[in-house]
Parts: structure tokens; sequence; C-alpha cells
């Protein structure tokens, strides 16, 4: 029983990223492979947390922490059963999901709630706002899951460099939701 339950403890933590709970980019690559297996079509959607390097400076990197897990335990994150989030790294966040339309206003919900959401770390109260690069396919496409994450960073660069706080679209012509 010991060895199952640390066999079980392993792949959990094999899967995981220590921090925030989410998928790492083990975890979600399994996800994805079984969705472009199963789904018949799919989308990613790439954000990071603007300006993420300002929040430590000025307040640590244990707030910077804080500021991860807040973001992370965003609920619209865990309210798809068809999706799942990983942090893909740093302050970086990608969200997979086994559907080809709707991922835009998604990720435009997600921004607007990550925005309002206030994060307490000691006596400060820390807001931030994400960027976000979105693309999405059908299975009839034959991309994969690491083909969207490539369009989605560009889209997310393009975000970022017109602005931040905003969702961008890869398609055909890089489209952007500006606030």
């Amino acid at each position: 029983r010991q060895l199952e339950a640390s066999k079980r403890e392993f792949r959990h933590l094999y899967r995981h990223d220590y921090l925030t709970g989410l998928y790492n980019r083990y975890g979600i690559r399994e996800f994805g492979i079984e969705i472009e297996e199963k789904a018949t079509g799919f989308s990613v959607i790439l954000f990071d947390i603007d300006d993420f390097k300002l929040i430590n400076d000025k307040y640590g990197h244990d707030c910077g922490d804080e500021v991860l897990k807040a973001v992370a335990n965003t609920p619209l994150l865990r309210a798809f059963e068809e999706g799942r989030c990983c942090r893909w790294g740093g302050e970086e966040f990608l969200f997979v999901l086994g559907c080809e339309n709707g991922a835009e206003a998604i990720a435009e919900d997600l921004r607007a709630e990550i925005e309002k959401t206030p994060i307490r770390y000691g006596d400060d109260t820390v807001y931030v706002t994400i960027s976000a690069g979105v693309c999405s396919a059908s299975k009839s496409e034959k991309v994969t899951v690491h083909d969207l994450v490539d369009k989605a960073d560009k889209a997310l660069y393009r975000a970022k460099s017109t602005g931040k706080n905003r969702v961008s679209v890869y398609g055909c012509k890089i489209t952007e939701t500006v606030l």
C-alpha cells in the first residue's frame, strides 16, 4: 500500500506544478494528446500576467507567489470539464479546451475576472491584469495542440505589444478585442 501511495504521489508531482497545483507542461501534454484523439476541435488560450516583474520588485517574490496562486484559482479555470489549465512557465499559463468555438469569449471572461479580483497580501491589496492569445482549430485541420500553442503565442505577443490587458486571436489575420 505504501508503494502504491508513493507511486500516486510521484505521478501527481510529475504532472502538476508545486506552487499552483495546476498541471505542468508534462501533465498538459498528456491532456493535449487525449484532446487531439477525442475532440472534434480544440482551442488554446495562452496568457500571462502583465508586468509581473513589477509586482515581484515592489512587493517581493512571496507576493508574486500569491498572485500566481490567485490566478491559478480563478474559478473560470476550474469550471470546464473539457478543458485543463497549466502553469506553462513563470507567470505564463496555458488553457487547453476540447472545443473550437467560444475560446475568445472565455479568454475575455477570464481577463475581466482576473482584472477585478483583489489579491490580498499582508496589508496590501494587489490587482493584476492579463494578456491572452487564442487559437482554435477543428480536427479536420490536421493541427496539434502544439501547433495551436505556437500560434497563440504569436497572438499573445500581439496583445502585449498593443497595450496589454487584452485578448488577441490568431486566425487568418490576427484580430483583437481592445478594451
